[in-house]
């Protein structure tokens, strides 16, 4: 059986994400390489992407700054997922953890869900956190991976690494940052923005002013190996990058920071010297000097090998063997117990005794969803498959009040992995006329990612997100409705009760709204 290439799914956004380089070898290498998260794709597509994939994990990002703290920190960054949410509804085959930055490798509360990762790479022989992870390994800095040149063979005297873009256009605006930063640029001086949205405005307006700027999608640790000094601003990780390869800097003290504050955060740092804006031509003129490099070569090839050696340490040799691709999507079938005598009604999700439950008709006015309680007839005419045989039986006994025999059609096709979304959408129904919530909405969520075209389903479940004032899933949920008819009433009305509720709408939010109504289907 021929060995197969992995899906590998790379978590990090902007300069969160450091394996950019190292996707471009896995390409080469022949593996599907997916980026999450992107900016306008709702969470719902993003998991769907993965429910029924197996995948290798890698993120660079740190993993608890979820949406809330990231639009803390960048409140120009709108994305809608969070990596703990994709890790519990989609597990990967392995999860590997590697830090994007030297400086603070982790945050808040990671060293202690470190050990969560079946993996982590390490860029330092020098670990200094608490707990150690089960299996750690030592890689090398990945932003140090060319070869290590003399001063004397780098393209540029000197590179600065610039930080803190959103801070700076909140406060000074594009030409104002370029006033600041004038002094320094014309010393010789070459810029380079990070990878955060808008970077694009201040590399055009900087450009035409005559500055030498190298493209943010560079990566710094090219520019470091590549510059006979480094300058960098604030406290960002470039300072200690730069010092560990070996190149000297010099970071400018910003004025909006705590006095002292980078001070103490470089202090002892190995060939690094701090320098107000208007002293910078002084230093300059006598730069530090180079410190001997700190951190290892990153090898791609050998940090591969290291994933795969515990991917098959994981699940056995026969994971890279096994030729199927599909593995089915994650569910609690704990509720879908072995059926008990008829009188007690299936265990966990209902107990209705000799009950009836009428469940409604719902007829949908779009002629491409025929309405499913007319299946049966439907099916013997031309001539549908298993599971919508059954299926149309099990709702029609489902009219008649047989619920333990409709259940027990449901559960036999749900538990087999059946494709069609009904099976899924009618336990939900059921779920919730018994009170349960919680798996109601678990099996309306399964059922709204098979269901095709987008119909009664995703309007349950749209009805369900604005009933619990999760407005942002309302939209998302809403979103193929709209694509696939503009016209859909149902969906437009449950639309207007989320507008008229919501408190705000972003930008963003209102951008993919729009577009959603404006789509025609080719």
């Amino acid at each position: 059986m021929p060995v197969i290439k992995p899906l590998f799914v790379i978590w990090g956004y902007g300069s969160e994400n450091i394996f950019r380089d190292f996707a471009g070898f896995l390409r080469q290498r022949g593996h599907e390489v997916v980026v999450l998260p992107e900016a306008g794709l709702d969470k719902r597509a993003e998991l769907e992407r993965l429910a029924s994939r197996p995948f290798i994990l890698l993120t660079s990002a740190h993993f608890t700054r979820d949406e809330r703290i990231l639009g803390d920190f960048y409140p120009d960054i709108h994305i809608d997922n969070a990596f703990l949410e994709l890790l519990y509804h989609c597990p990967p085959l392995l999860s590997a953890f590697y830090p994007h930055d030297l400086s603070t490798p982790l945050v808040i509360n990671e060293p202690a869900q470190l050990s969560g990762f079946d993996l982590v790479l390490w860029p330092t022989r020098y670990f200094g956190y608490q707990p150690r992870p089960h299996r750690l390994l030592t890689v090398g800095w990945i932003g140090y991976r060319n070869e290590y040149r003399p001063a004397e063979d780098r393209r540029y005297d000197s590179a600065l690494l610039f930080s803190d873009i959103c801070a700076h256009k909140g406060r000074l605006g594009v030409a104002g940052t370029y006033d600041k930063l004038a002094p320094i640029l014309a010393c010789g001086t070459a810029i380079k923005f990070p990878d955060w949205p808008g970077h694009d405005e201040f590399e055009e307006y900087f450009s035409a002013q005559g500055a030498v700027v190298i493209p943010a999608e560079t990566a710094a640790g090219d520019v470091i190996l590549d510059s006979r000094l480094i300058v960098s601003n604030s406290i960002s990780s470039i300072s200690v990058e730069a010092s560990l390869m070996g190149t000297p800097v010099i970071n400018l003290i910003e004025d909006y920071l705590p006095s002292g504050m980078q001070r103490e955060f470089l202090s002892g740092l190995p060939g690094c010297i701090l320098s107000s804006y208007g002293d910078f031509p002084e230093h300059l003129a006598a730069p530090p000097c180079a410190a001997t490099p700190q951190v290892e070569r990153f090898d791609p090839e050998h940090t591969l090998n290291l994933i795969l050696d515990a991917l098959v340490d994981k699940h056995g040799p026969g994971v890279l063997k096994d030729s199927e691709s599909a593995r089915p999507a994650t569910m609690s079938v704990e509720i879908l117990c072995s059926p008990k005598p008829p009188q007690m009604g299936p265990p966990g999700l209902m107990q209705v005794s000799s009950r009836k439950i009428r469940i409604k008709k719902v007829h949908d006015a779009s002629p491409a969803e025929p309405d499913i309680t007319t299946a049966a007839q439907a099916s013997h005419e031309v001539g549908a498959n298993t599971d919508e045989i059954n299926l149309a039986t099990a709702v029609r006994l489902l009219e008649q009040g047989e619920v333990n025999g409709a259940f027990t059609m449901l559960q036999e096709l749900v538990t087999a992995g059946s494709t069609h979304w009904g099976p899924y959408y009618h336990i939900a129904r059921l779920a919730q006329a018994q009170g349960e919530a919680d798996i109601g909405f678990e099996f309306l969520t399964h059922a709204v990612q098979r269901e095709q075209p987008p119909g009664i389903a995703h309007r349950s479940l749209a009805q369900l997100h604005l009933s619990a004032g999760r407005y942002q899933e309302t939209l998302s949920t809403l979103s193929p409705l709209l694509r696939h008819d503009s016209r859909d009433y149902e969906a437009l009305d449950i639309l207007r009760h989320a507008l008229g509720q919501m408190p705000e709408i972003s930008p963003i939010a209102w951008a993919r709204l729009l577009a959603d109504l404006r789509f025609r289907p080719t």
